[in-house]
């Protein structure tokens, strides 16, 4: 398990400890709705960790830039072709630079 993730695991287990272990509280409902939202739009790493902070806080989550947005498109969809090592690098090359 990545580092980030655990990261990850280890937040949305103290926020259930803070916000109540109850299923169904208005937290829980609130960080499913976010980790959705965040699955919906690709968002992996620091960008994942900083939307979901923002949304589960309550704040406005900002804007995703156009060249975060074609980087989660792109590499969703080498990993839709299951590419890996040198074609990934070639595909993500190509598809950043497309317009």
């Amino acid at each position: 398990m990545r580092l980030t993730t655990m990261l990850l695991v280890i937040a949305a287990g103290v926020l259930l400890t803070a916000g109540g272990a109850i299923a169904g509280t208005p937290q829980q409902d609130r960080m499913n709705a976010c980790n959705a939202e965040a699955m919906q739009k690709g968002l992996k790493g620091l960008s994942r960790k900083q939307f979901l902070n923002t949304c589960i806080s309550g704040g406005k989550a900002p804007a995703t830039s156009a060249r975060e947005a074609k980087i989660a498109a792109c590499n969703k969809d080498a990993a839709a072709k299951h590419l890996n090592g040198t074609e990934r690098k070639a595909f993500m090359k190509t598809c950043l630079s497309a317009k």
